[in-house]
């Protein structure tokens, strides 16, 4: 008998909420990005951004030490907090922990800061935003036990590649039970980095919409519980979804220009298609990468058309309400599947006024959709050509 992979847990930290507060706004169609405030450097604050500005770890939990470790930290403690609450584990009972991130706490404004102006950052915040620290210092207020970790760096894509390695883990025996998702903390190295690459929007995020202008960058955290079936079944767990196949991709077209054709995205979706032995006429939502840029979001349209013969299933990006939350981002969106698949609504693309004929697909404009979800096709394309396609699967 062949292994199944269900997700039992869910744990969320985005601009519009965490898990439930998350999930009502999200179908609300509410917007969670806005101007930037209180970065590290002035120059940032003449943008908009997806921070989560009332962020306060205290108001959740006690443990002293949470203000000792870096943002991107206490985004991760909170989201894999919530997501073992949620699935009644005992963090000793996870078999491995693997986290996508892009810049995780690696803060290059210290360099900015050092190179420019002549300032030196204190030892210790340097310490505590180096990216190795990143799970080390999350899991050692967790537990004492030496819990295996992987850092994950498949930039955009990394929280889906983190989803894919703890599905193989379950898939083929090693493990049981697999805490895997991504998390990224508000940077202003990315900010300026978009930015120069006349990639960010002057105002809101506005997938796949004719007069769309480009991404907003984001912070946020999603962790998902990944539990082989039978033993979830064995000590009654509550199951939210089914992970039913991945297929992952690599076209090395360019540094940060997808390839024209989306030949790799198109490779990772077969794939995932294969993995989960369906036709693609059985998929009947996809969360978008839908980055609100003018070329991905034609190039992505392409595909769905290509591959769906123009009958695309419906499909909507999340980006329009909480920016680019980066190596978190396609961690959320899974997030956003499972929950679709166990609620059978579907959340909008906001901020939608035009059609474009570039991107000729049901995008579910502006309104959340009651929709019969049996399977959902999770899509993410990062920088380098990493890309990845997750289907989710209504238990039953």
């Amino acid at each position: 008998m062949s292994k199944r992979v269900v997700i039992t847990g869910i744990g969320l930290v985005t601009p519009i909420g965490r898990s439930h507060s998350f999930w009502e706004n999200c179908l609300a169609g509410k917007v969670g990005t806005s101007q930037v405030e209180n970065a590290v450097f002035t120059y940032a604050n003449s943008f908009r951004g997806g921070q989560i500005k009332d962020f306060q770890m205290s108001h959740h939990y006690q443990e002293e030490n949470l203000a000792t470790i870096g943002r991107g930290s206490q985004l991760l403690y909170d989201a894999m907090q919530q997501c073992l609450n949620q699935s009644n584990t005992n963090i000793d009972e996870i078999a491995a922990l693997y986290v996508g991130t892009t810049m995780g706490e690696a803060s290059l404004d210290e360099s900015v800061d050092h190179y420019f102006n002549g300032c030196r950052v204190p030892q210790q915040l340097r310490e505590r935003n180096e990216k190795q620290r990143l799970i080390l210092d999350t899991l050692a207020l967790m537990t004492t036990k030496a819990i295996p970790q992987y850092l994950v760096g498949n930039a955009c894509s990394a929280g889906n590649y983190a989803l894919s390695h703890a599905y193989d883990d379950i898939m083929s025996g090693r493990s049981n039970t697999v805490l895997a998702g991504g998390v990224e903390p508000f940077s202003a190295v990315s900010l300026l980095g978009f930015k120069r690459l006349n990639a960010l929007s002057k105002n809101v995020c506005r997938p796949f919409s004719k007069d769309r202008d480009g991404m907003l960058v984001s912070e946020g955290a999603a962790i998902l519980q990944l539990e082989e079936l039978e033993h979830a079944k064995a000590r009654n767990a509550i199951i939210i979804s089914e992970l039913t196949g991945i297929g992952l991709s690599s076209d090395a077209h360019h540094i940060n220009i997808p390839h024209p054709e989306g030949s790799g995205l198109k490779i990772a979706i077969e794939n995932a298609l294969k993995d989960a032995k369906i036709a693609g006429s059985m998929i009947d939502y996809i969360s978008l990468h839908g980055t609100g840029t003018q070329k991905n979001d034609s190039i992505e349209a392409r595909v769905l058309n290509d591959l769906f013969d123009n009958k695309a299933p419906s499909a909507s990006s999340i980006k329009s309400m909480i920016g680019h939350t980066m190596g978190a981002s396609s961690a959320i969106e899974a997030a956003v599947c499972c929950l679709a698949t166990q609620n059978n609504v579907v959340p909008p693309t906001v901020n939608f006024t035009e059609a474009d004929p570039e991107c000729a697909i049901d995008c579910i404009p502006n309104k959340a959709r009651q929709l019969t979800v049996d399977y959902a096709l999770n899509l993410s394309a990062g920088f380098g050509g990493t890309n990845a396609a997750l289907i989710f699967k209504k238990y039953q």
